[in-house]
């Protein structure tokens, strides 16, 4: 063995075995010069070399020997005796890649082996690459514990452009001391490498989706399996004599979202543009660009679900020539500022307000199950505790000023937006409670009116005696009918209360009787909208007299009725709570209805129309834990069974309940706010009717938190409402505000600016993408439009003016024969999501409550109460 290595050292080719075994040029290797060493992740070169001898030493990894010890770790012989044979070969034969390439292949049939035994180290480092050991071994990868080529690793094929197995790309952990956790690579040469599953893509007919680094291709291929997923070893430099592995696949290029994310794309494209006719370019959104640290795909997949990292791979767009230079020519720099419009956005319904009450967690966990809205649970549990409570309640602001404690609410949704889970849920408790009183007073009341019908046909028969021609005996019969009369009002007196709270399917003009038989109280809960279409369908028959029960039933106005037996009689003080929901095509009924929005009921009304779900729900369920369920479910029991004695009228002699000075303060200061927001320019000068109304709603809002959180109490009537109640309840109303202006489409502005917050909505829905297609646009919303593509073209133009948008021309290449299109294509200013903080994404309910349901990016359009 000496013999062969002092032939080497005379005939002067120590340097050239050397550059075969480290896979570098002959010339890099001079005296004792340093090099990297590729046994471990070397930062800076560390490995000596001694070409007059063949001796090599590492400073870092500590592995050193002669000649023949380099050619045993870095070829195919195992022991000094064949490296040795080996020599001799190569002397004569010089052979050039071969015995490297079956080093690697030796080398990656050793890391599958590791990776089969799946030890604990190994599950540690995929999960906090994010990766799954299915994926590492569908991209034919292994892994090398610690100590075998230093720290443990992550081990991925790299092929050149022929298929051929040229290199092993490596990832160590982040945990591992004095380690970088690079990708480290052993490579032949320095030509373009591809990582991944290379000889697959080019028989495969599924989606190519091109990676910038070994971790995103891992996680790529965890979340999303059935799309065949490469990645390039050498960035994001795409080496064009790749290309041809790509011709007639569709290619999904999902580089980072920085800029030389970018200039790779463009690259890219421009090289596969020749083979390929479903070229196509990620598009991060840009709300989460804008937030996000790290712009790429690994990152995106942390913070989103796997079927969102689908969709946005489904809806990449095409990428012809100049594409990708047009989509990416947005950096802020290049953009004005923006001339911001004034939107009536809707918020989402202020959680912390139900803190004071100890509701935010059931309503949480109610919106998390049933996956709607948060405005609806919550703005449904206010109506259950009206419900109970509302009659009887009043609050004291002054001398010649007390508010009553009902509410209406009233909501605009969709078919399918799983209201009535909602409705059932929160007045399951009313109904239990309400079940358990019609048990008690069944019998009672049963006699009650029996002794109340036997009298009516004493009455009728002492009738037919005081009409007869005997006149003495109708004289009798007429002093009996005096005492029938006196007998019966006592009767009539002795009759309990209907004790039915809740009611649906019913008629403005019955809502007196309904009351009357109810003390004066009633709940009229409807996921259909019954009392609503039925009082507007009334109304609009010229019976706008029909709805003056519910005007007066909200503010506890003497309602005249007619009794039937009993005979005409008023309700001092009627108290409706009202909860409905009507569909959005049904608003511009209640908009054109003088009645309604000029009577005034619709500015009685919190009208929330929060934003839709649908398309942005997942399959999990996540039940309401049975605790909370329960405390809810107590919590309005216990406001049901709030002790409250009645006159002799039965009505209920309501508690009165003040304000501390401090809530006064509060009070006033909001009343000042609404008026200068009254005032010509204002952001409520087109809703006067509902604003004048917000302070009392407020009120109304802060006694039922009151109760609320005081539940349990004894006699929590004679405390006053604190500031942080009235703080919280003024929180409420000025959320119900914008929902009350979009609802009834009242926007300030003209008509460009209308149609350009519609524009401004979708694009909020799809998280801003960076460029959008204008028929995708009208696509969507057609119907918010008036089906006219000039109003769309007078929204676009309004906000190119105010810098919001720019146009960009596209031209794609047509099929064989054809002439290349245009499609109108736009780009957004990108200070739109990062500088306008009140352009925030829709939807975000189950995402801001469950860590599990990530923000998403939608692809089918949402319902719209424009």
């Amino acid at each position: 063995m000496r013999d062969i290595v002092e032939e080497v050292v005379g005939a002067g080719r120590v340097a050239d075995i050397i550059a075969h075994c480290l896979g570098v040029r002959a010339g890099e290797i001079s005296a004792k010069r340093n090099l990297m060493c590729p046994f471990h992740d070397d930062s800076t070169p560390s490995l000596s070399i001694d070409p007059d001898r063949g001796l090599f030493h590492c400073f870092g990894c500590k592995r050193k020997g002669g000649l023949l010890n380099l050619i045993v770790l870095t070829q195919p012989p195992a022991d000094l005796a064949e490296a040795a044979d080996w020599l001799r070969r190569w002397l004569s034969s010089e052979p050039a890649r071969n015995s490297k390439t079956t080093w690697f292949a030796r080398l990656l049939r050793d890391a599958q082996a590791h990776a089969l035994r799946r030890d604990s180290w190994l599950t540690e480092l995929l999960d906090e690459i994010g990766a799954s050991h299915a994926a590492l071994t569908r991209l034919s990868g292994g892994a090398f514990p610690k100590d075998t080529y230093g720290p443990n690793r992550v081990v991925l094929p790299a092929f050149d452009p022929n298929g051929q197995l040229v290199g092993l790309s490596c990832r160590s952990s982040r945990s591992e001391p004095h380690e970088s956790h690079d990708t480290h690579k052993w490579t032949i040469g320095k030509n373009g490498l591809l990582g991944g599953a290379l000889l697959a893509s080019a028989t495969s007919k599924t989606t190519c989706l091109l990676c910038a680094g070994d971790s995103d291709l891992l996680v790529a291929t965890t979340v999303a399996p059935e799309l065949l997923s490469t990645s390039f070893a050498c960035g994001e430099t795409f080496p064009p004599e790749f290309a041809s592995v790509f011709r007639d696949r569709r290619v999904v290029i999902a580089y980072d979202g920085d800029s030389a994310g970018r200039e790779g794309a463009a690259g890219a494209v421009s090289a596969l543009s020749d083979v390929s006719t479903d070229v196509r370019v990620l598009e991060w959104p840009a709300t989460w660009l804008a937030g996000s640290a790290d712009a790429d795909l690994r990152a995106y997949v942390s913070d989103h679900d796997a079927d969102q990292f689908k969709r946005l791979v489904n809806r990449a767009p095409h990428a012809p020539m100049g594409f990708v230079d047009s989509l990416y020519a947005n950096s802020e720099e290049d953009w004005a500022d923006v001339l911001w419009i004034a939107r009536a956005d809707r918020p989402e319904f202020p959680l912390h307000a139900l803190e004071v009450a100890g509701l935010r967690e059931y309503v949480e966990a109610e919106t998390r199950s049933v996956q709607v809205p948060v405005d609806l649970p919550a703005m449904m549990v206010l109506a259950a505790i009206s419900a109970a409570i509302g009659s009887k309640v009043e609050v004291f602001v002054c001398d010649s000023y007390t508010e009553q404690a009902n509410l209406y609410v009233l909501i605009v949704a969709a078919t399918g937006e799983r209201k009535s889970p909602i409705f059932e849920h929160a007045s399951h408790p009313l109904r239990l409670w309400e079940q358990q009183q019609i048990k008690e007073l069944s019998v009672p009341r049963r006699i009650a009116l029996r002794n109340v019908e036997v009298c009516l046909e004493r009455i009728k028969k002492t009738q037919t005696r005081a009409a007869g021609d005997n006149v003495e005996k109708a004289a009798k019969a007429m002093r009996e009918l005096e005492e029938l009369e006196y007998e019966l009002a006592a009767l009539w007196a002795k009759v309990p209360v209907d004790p039915t709270v809740l009611c649906d399917n019913v008629t403005a003009e019955n809502v007196a009787t309904l009351l009357d038989e109810r003390g004066g109280s009633m709940a009229a809960f409807s996921d259909e909208g019954t009392i609503i279409s039925n009082a507007v369908r009334y109304s609009n028959q010229g019976g706008d007299a029909k709805i003056e029960n519910l005007l007066k039933a909200y503010g506890g106005e003497e309602i005249r009725v007619n009794r039937g037996s009993r005979g005409p009689d008023s309700i001092k003080r009627p108290c409706l709570t009202l909860a409905a929901c009507v569909q959005p095509v049904f608003l511009e009924t209640l908009r054109s209805s003088k009645v309604m929005r000029g009577r005034g009921l619709l500015a009685r009304c919190y009208v929330i129309a929060p934003r839709s779900l649908v398309g942005w729900r997942h399959s999990g369920l996540d039940p309401v834990p049975q605790k909370l369920r329960q405390q809810y479910h107590d919590l309005i029991y216990s406001l049901a069974e709030l002790p409250c004695p009645r006159n002799d009228q039965k009505e209920y002699i309501r508690h009165r309940v003040s304000l501390s000075s401090e809530s006064l303060e509060l009070r006033a200061a909001y009343q000042d706010e609404v008026e200068k927001a009254l005032r010509e320019g204002g952001d409520l000068v087109e809703i006067v009717d509902w604003a004048n109304k917000a302070v009392g709603r407020a009120v109304r809002t802060a006694a039922l938190l009151h109760f609320t959180r005081l539940v349990g109490q004894s006699e929590p009537w004679k405390q006053p409402i604190g500031p942080e109640v009235m703080a919280a309840a003024i929180d409420i109303s000025r959320y119900a505000a914008p929902h009350y202006l979009h609802a009834m489409g009242l926007f300030s502005g003209s008509s460009a600016v209308k149609h350009a917050r519609v524009i401004l909505d979708w694009l909020s829905r799809h998280d801003y993408p960076a460029t959008f297609l204008r028929a995708d646009l009208y696509e969507s919303r057609r119907r918010s439009f008036g089906d006219e593509t000039k109003h769309m073209d007078e929204g676009l133009d309004e906000l190119r003016q105010r810098g919001y948008i720019r146009s960009i021309t596209v031209e794609r290449k047509g099929s064989s024969g054809r002439h290349p299109s245009e499609r109108s294509k736009w780009a957004l200013n990108p200070k739109v999501c990062t500088q306008n903080p009140k352009n925030s994404a829709p939807g975000r309910s189950l995402d801001s409550l469950d860590s599990k349901s990530k923000s998403t990016d939608d692809d089918t359009p949402h319902q719209e109460v424009l």
